[in-house]
């Protein structure tokens, strides 16, 4: 399961608007996907859309696949 944050709440305004992509495995039991070891960051940018970020993800995959086969 791969989903996005957007952190741009920050109650200092010092850090920018970004939005964060992280990514969880969804066969795991439902007591521990909800565990902060089981979370793990995938990217972040703080220059492009959501969609935009989900895409490169995408491309990712595509790539890693290709070259496993």
């Amino acid at each position: 399961m791969v989903f996005e944050d957007d952190m741009s709440a920050n109650v200092s305004k010092q850090w920018n608007k970004h939005f964060v992509c992280y990514m969880l495995n969804g066969s795991l039991p439902h007591e521990h996907i909800d565990r902060e070891f089981n979370v793990h960051f995938v990217s972040a940018s703080p220059n492009v859309s959501p969609l935009e970020l989900l895409q490169g993800v995408q491309e990712s995959f595509e790539y890693i696949s290709y070259q496993m086969c």
